[in-house]
Order: C-alpha cells, then sequence, then structure tokens
C-alpha cells in the first residue's frame, strides 16, 4: 500500500496559504483551475486541494447556516478547479465600536493634514463611511495635527522631485549649528520624526539630517551633484564612525527595533529574553532622548559616562537637578 506523500507545509504557512488562497478567489469571478492555483502558489495540487478542503470547514460564528465558506473543487470539463461561491464575513461590512472610530478617525485626519498629501476627498469619503458605520453612540474624535517640522517636508519633496540643491541652517547631535548645502535624495519618517537622506556637500558623502534640527530650508537651481546620483542609500537611519562611542545597552523586545536602526552588534541574550547588545554613538548626549521613547525597555550598562549620562537626563526631565562633578565627553 502506498502511503500519501506528506505536506511540505504545516503551522503557520499552511494558515498563510488559506489566508492568500481566499483572497485570491474573492476576486476571481469565474472557478480558477486548481493547476494554475498550484503554479501561483508553487506547490502542488494535492497541497492546494488539501487547503480547499481545510477552508471549507471554516466560518464565523457558531458555524451555522451561512456561516462557513462555500469553497469546493469541481471536475470542470475534464479539469479540476476550485469554487468560492460564499465568503462569510469577507463581504459584509464591518461592525465597529465608537472608539474604534474614534482612533481611525485620527489617524486619518493626521494623513490629510501631511503636506503634499493629494487624496483629501477621498479621506473625507472614508470618514463619512465610519461615522456611519458604528455600532454604538459616536464619541468625540482625537484631531491629530502634525507639528511644525512637517512645514519643511514640501520644500524637501519638490527639491528631491526636481533633483536640485538645497541650502539650510542645520544643529546638530553636538549643538553645533552651521550651513548647509545638501543634495536631497529621500525623507523618510520613522516614531514621529523626520529625516532627510542627503549628500552632503560639506562632509562630502551621505548624510542623515532631522527635520527638527533644520532651518531656513531653501531650494536652488543647483542640480545635484554626480556623486550623489550614484550615492547608494542604505537602510540604516544612523551609519557609525570609527570615532564613535561603544555604548552597551540591554533591550527588553519593545526595543528591539534599535537594534536595525543602529546596526547593533548581538553579545548574548539573557534567561529572560532581553538581549545584550553594543552600538555605536556619535555623540552620548544622543543617549537621554533616544531611551526615553523606549519608557525604560532599553537600558545603558556601560561605559559609566553613559550611564551619567542618561541620569542626568531623566534627572533633568524630572526637575531635579544634577550632581556638578559629574563630567561627560563630548
Amino acid at each position: 500500500m502506498t502511503m500519501p506523500r506528506k505536506s511540505k507545509i504545516s503551522g503557520a504557512d499552511k494558515y498563510n496559504l488559506m489566508l492568500a488562497l481566499v483572497g485570491f478567489l474573492v476576486h476571481s469571478d469565474e472557478p480558477t483551475p486548481l493547476a494554475e492555483l498550484a503554479e501561483r502558489f508553487q506547490l502542488s495540487e494535492a497541497e492546494v486541494e488539501d487547503a480547499v478542503r481545510i477552508i471549507s470547514f471554516s466560518g464565523v460564528g457558531k458555524y451555522g447556516g451561512g456561516e462557513l465558506f462555500d469553497i469546493y473543487v469541481d471536475d470542470f470539463d475534464g479539469e479540476k478547479t476550485v469554487v468560492l461561491t460564499s465568503n462569510p464575513a469577507i463581504d459584509d461590512v464591518p461592525r465597529i465600536s465608537a472608539r474604534q472610530v474614534a482612533a481611525l478617525s485620527a489617524g486619518l485626519n493626521y494623513l490629510s493634514e501631511i503636506p503634499g498629501f493629494e487624496q483629501k476627498s477621498e479621506i473625507q469619503d472614508l470618514l463619512a463611511i465610519l461615522a456611519k458605520g458604528s455600532t454604538s453612540e459616536p464619541v468625540a474624535t482625537l484631531d491629530v495635527i502634525p507639528g511644525s517640522v512637517d512645514s519643511d517636508v514640501l520644500t524637501l519633496r519638490k527639491a528631491i522631485s526636481q533633483k536640485v540643491r538645497i541650502r539650510c541652517v542645520y544643529r546638530n547631535a553636538k549643538d553645533e549649528t552651521s550651513e548647509r548645502e545638501i543634495d536631497p535624495l529621500l525623507l523618510v519618517s520613522k516614531d514621529d520624526v523626520w529625516t532627510l537622506r542627503g549628500y552632503c556637500l560639506k562632509n562630502q558623502e551621505v548624510r542623515a539630517f532631522r527635520l527638527d534640527r533644520m532651518q531656513k530650508a531653501q531650494i536652488t537651481e543647483t542640480p545635484i551633484c554626480q556623486a550623489a546620483l550614484e550615492a547608494e542609500l542604505t537602510e540604516e537611519i544612523y551609519i557609525p564612525k570609527d570615532s564613535d562611542f561603544d555604548v552597551t545597552l540591554e533591550l527588553e523586545p519593545e526595543a528591539f527595533s534599535i537594534i536595525g536602526d543602529y546596526q547593533a552588534v548581538q553579545l548574548g541574550e539573557s534567561a529572560n529574553g532581553n538581549l545584550q547588545v553594543r552600538i555605536k554613538v556619535g555623540n552620548l548626549n544622543t543617549l537621554g532622548p533616544l531611551l526615553a521613547r523606549f519608557g525604560g525597555s532599553a537600558r545603558v550598562t556601560a561605559p559609566q559616562e553613559a550611564r551619567t549620562v542618561v541620569r542626568n537626563f531623566a534627572l533633568r526631565a524630572l526637575g531635579q537637578s544634577t550632581p556638578d562633578n559629574d563630567q561627560v565627553a563630548e
């Protein structure tokens, strides 16, 4: 007797396959050949047919009438096809609470206020639909207004699209202010912080510039240089330098994003799942604001001067004075 071949997919992969199958079939007006689905998802026909069988026993509610997926494999002109005729909950209008309406509306309002965002009419239509879809009495909607830093976003976007240089006054992490000429390449927003990736004419390399440290940004008529056009943009926010400080951190899972942002080197893992990592920091004074974003999920363990910087930042934030004998490297 021949034993059936064990499926190559299981667990989360099979779950993701079923979601993808339903998502694909929802937009198909006609029965779909089983062979086409197998080729699309790079699986055997038997594996796809097995996923269809499992979906047919899935649904919503108490799995009564009309609450199961009506999906099956049919034989059409000698070819196996997959047919989806009923998909409960997917075609239904979602029912959401007033709190959910308020949260979604706040996000949509914020999106509509971003400079240069063109789909404002669509946003208003979505807000109207949300207001009608709430299952309870409406609550006050929180309007989130972007900060003044966004006033430079339109200028920088225009410069990037036209591939021309900008001129600005910039204050670096060491609180040093200077005039800069920058060939802008990319705008990035992360955790409410806007950053411009651009080729700095002063340093002759690609740098990251925070918009909240930038003033008087003006577009020039000078095209960006060839070095900027050929520059390779990396995904990292911070590019380490040889002169930077080595700082060791202990990170809880909520702060693991630091690893990717600062190209952290993993040193070890605690029994509780926390990670010990090492990052490079150009100015220790940036550690306080950085770690404050993670609410205690990221802690400095070495060197001592870095611990002192973070402690003093926390004391100042609490309105307390810092010891006079604490000397910190700049």
